[in-house]
Parts: C-alpha cells; sequence; structure tokens
C-alpha cells in the first residue's frame, strides 16, 4: 500500500496494490480496512486504539455510540483517511495492527476471535487462550516480507526455567517469553554475546512504576509521588533484571529514542532522608499490581524493601501479567483505588515521542476499559501542550517532546 498524500497534509489517500488477498483467497480491498478502524472505534471492543486513532475526523462520535468513523472514506482500491489536523507521525500509525484489513464479517466482541484469515506473510490459523497459538504461513501473500517457515507453533504462560532448558536442548526454537533474569550473565560466558545462540539487543523501551493520580494516597499529593521517586533505588532495580537488563533512568523518554534529553531529576540511588522529608512524618500504605514473571517478582521485592524504609508500606498483588495490564487500564480499579502503584512497561511501536509521552500521559485518551495511560494522569495544561506538540514536524516537534518529557517528570511526577 502507498499514499500519495505528503506529510502536512489533514487527508491522506492510500491506494491498495492490485492481487492483494487474504489467507483464504478473498481479495482485499479499501472497504476491509475501513471495517477494522470502525471496529477499532466500536464502543463494544473497549480497544486500545485510542491514542493511535483519536485524530481520525468522526473518531470520537464513533467510539462513543458505534457506526462509521465520517473521516474514512473507502472506494475501490483508494482508502481516504481525514485527520483533524496534520500530524507527522500518522504514516508510522497507520502502519500498526488497528488499520491491518479485516473481513468485513469479523465479529465485534470484546473478547476477540481466535482465528481469522490474515493479510500479511502469515495468519492466525488457531488461539487457545492461555495456552496456543498457531500461525500459518499465508499462501496468496505476494510482499516482500519474510516468510520461509510454513508453521509457527507458540506456547504461552510457560515456565521460564523449563523454556530455557528447552531452547538450550533445541527441543524449541526461541525463547520469546524470556528466561530468568539470574542467568543473563552465565549464559553471556557460555555462548558469548551475538555470536551463536544468545543474543543481546538494545530496543526502543521504558520499565517504569505507575503512580494511581484518581484515588489515593497520590491523588493531587505531589509531595507523595516525589517521595516514591526519591526512595526507590533504581539501579538496584535494575540489577534485579540480570545481566544486560539496561539502563536506569528517571524519565518516560528511552534514551535511545530521538528526543530525549538527560535531565537528573531524581538519584538513581536512594535518599530515603529526603524521601522521608517530603512525606512529613507520615506512613503510607499502598497496594502494588505485580506480573507473575520471576523478573517481576524480583523487581517487586526490591521496591517493596526500598520504599518500606522509607515509611511507605507496599503490599503485593501477584497476576498474570496479563491481568495485570488488563485491571491497571481499567479506569474502575483504579477509582476503586485496587490499586496505588503498577509495575508497567512501555516498547516503542515506532520511534516516535508521541508514542511515549501522548500515549501514556494524554488524559483525553483516558477511557473505561484497556487503557494505556496507567496512571490516570489528566492535566488540561499538559494535555493542550501533548497536543501542540503533535502537530510539529522535524527538528521542532522532537525538541518540544524532549522539553515535555522533563517538565512533566520533574514537575507533575505521575
Amino acid at each position: 500500500m502507498w499514499t500519495t498524500s505528503i506529510l502536512s497534509s489533514r487527508t491522506n489517500t492510500f491506494t491498495l496494490r492490485r492481487g492483494m488477498k487474504f489467507s483464504n483467497g478473498k481479495p482485499i480491498t479499501a472497504k476491509n480496512y475501513k471495517f477494522s478502524i470502525e471496529r477499532a472505534a466500536n464502543p463494544k471492543m473497549a480497544s486500545p486504539a485510542g491514542p493511535f486513532m483519536g485524530d481520525i475526523v468522526g473518531w470520537n462520535k464513533a467510539n462513543k455510540s458505534g457506526g462509521h468513523v465520517s473521516g474514512v472514506i473507502a472506494s475501490g482500491r483508494k482508502l481516504i483517511i481525514k485527520l483533524t489536523a496534520p500530524h507527522a507521525d500518522f504514516l508510522s500509525r497507520a502502519a500498526m495492527m488497528f488499520f491491518c484489513p479485516m473481513p468485513t464479517n469479523t465479529p465485534i466482541v470484546a473478547a476477540g476471535v481466535n482465528s481469522f484469515p490474515g493479510s500479511g506473510p502469515y495468519y492466525v490459523a488457531s488461539r487457545t487462550p492461555g495456552r496456543t497459538i498457531v500461525l500459518k504461513k499465508n499462501r496468496f501473500y505476494n510482499g516482500r516480507r519474510p516468510h520461509n517457515v510454513n508453521e509457527m507453533d507458540v506456547n504461552v504462560l510457560t515456565n521460564q526455567d523449563t523454556s530455557l532448558l528447552q531452547t538450550e536442548r533445541g527441543s524449541v526454537d526461541y525463547d520469546l517469553g524470556g528466561h530468568p533474569g539470574s542467568q543473563d550473565a552465565a549464559l553471556g560466558r557460555r555462548y558469548g554475546i551475538n555470536k551463536k545462540q544468545y543474543f543481546v539487543n538494545p530496543d526502543i523501551s521504558t520499565n517504569y512504576f505507575s503512580l494511581n493520580n484518581i484515588e489515593g494516597p497520590f491523588k493531587g499529593n505531589l509531595k507523595n509521588r516525589k517521595a516514591v521517586n526519591y526512595a526507590m533505588d533504581r539501579k538496584s532495580l535494575i540489577a534485579t533484571q540480570g545481566a544486560y537488563a539496561g539502563h536506569a533512568t528517571d524519565q518516560l523518554l528511552p534514551p535511545s529514542l530521538v528526543g530525549y534529553k538527560n535531565a537528573n531529576i531524581f538519584p538513581f540511588r536512594s535518599n530515603i532522608t529526603k524521601a522521608k522529608s517530603l512525606l512529613g512524618g507520615k506512613s503510607l500504605n499502598v497496594n502494588l499490581f505485580e506480573g507473575g514473571s520471576d523478573i517481576r517478582k524480583a523487581r517487586a521485592a526490591a521496591l517493596q524493601g526500598q520504599l518500606g524504609r522509607a515509611g511507605i508500606k507496599v503490599n503485593v498483588t501477584p497476576l498474570s501479567t496479563g491481568v495485570m495490564y488488563r485491571r491497571c487500564g481499567t479506569k474502575a480499579e483504579a477509582a476503586a483505588s485496587h490499586f496505588e502503584i503498577c509495575d508497567v512497561g512501555w516498547v516503542a511501536d515506532y520511534p516516535d515521542p508521541f508514542d511515549f509521552v501522548d500515549v501514556l500521559l494524554n488524559g483525553n485518551n483516558i477511557q473505561d476499559s484497556g487503557n494505556n495511560n496507567y496512571a490516570y494522569f489528566n492535566s488540561a495544561k499538559y494535555n493542550r501542550q501533548m497536543e501542540a506538540a503533535n502537530k510539529l514536524f522535524g527538528n521542532k516537534r522532537y525538541t518540544r517532546y524532549g522539553n515535555l518529557d522533563i517538565t512533566i517528570a520533574k514537575n507533575a511526577v505521575p
């Protein structure tokens, strides 16, 4: 698919390549893309697509009541998408999964579907939630993306120690879920790094503890939120993840992302005296929602000890990682103060600061469920500044977002 529009346009026109087919052999038309966008907009889906599609004309109306998205027009091989304002990252967002074509009879249900015809080199042939996913080659695909093996079988929610042993002895081809962090140093010595079997590659991501801003001790209390940041020992938290796990930071934008500027806002080692001073002699009792992997358990235990020394008692609720994200992304859970802290992370969907600052902190994107703004941070002032930054292009865009990242981390501490 290619576009005839320019980046500064509100109207983006895409023309589909001829001969494109789903894995069931049926032709792909612009109507399949339109359906996919409108399916994601339908409130029945409770989709997390809002931050990536909210600037499409008519999206917000459809997201409330269902129906068509007026800014998406399909005619034969032409797909026209109209935006409320020109945004530099739209073409990158248009390559995300939310925009992938789907058959127009695909059910609109929040639980999703377990198999459906695909348009890429592979399609989901079957899925058993919590157990397996089977991907098969799309024999009708004629694009340039790699499609060598005929089938990929993915086992989910596996034991990390078992997965590591299976990978080392060759009974599985790739450890997708990750191995115990305690094994990284030994694996590096045994195989070398990026030589034969053990590979370490950086990504554009940030792991962070989000603080509940709509209920509980962090609501409207900047000093309490700062106290957490002074009490935590970022370097020790990184160490729990094993060798080569990453670098400590006190900002949301990853250092590898364009626009990032190091501001040294909080110390990387605990400053318990400062944390206690901010708390003013009070003690706090907070609930942490934590995922189920061994790495996450170690991180939770470390944070529990660090905050405890400052007088912040952390009660850990262990959950499977999927359930943790679902519950942290449900507004009613936050409003009922079921959690005060969530151990979450974000990997760049595409290399643009919008994908971190806006997606994770713009309060206009908060909905009943499927939220990415796990802090439920909602500041009219910062929302306006984010939306203004998203209208910029080039270096001005990256500079503005870099400054916003620093300002929010320093003055709002979400």
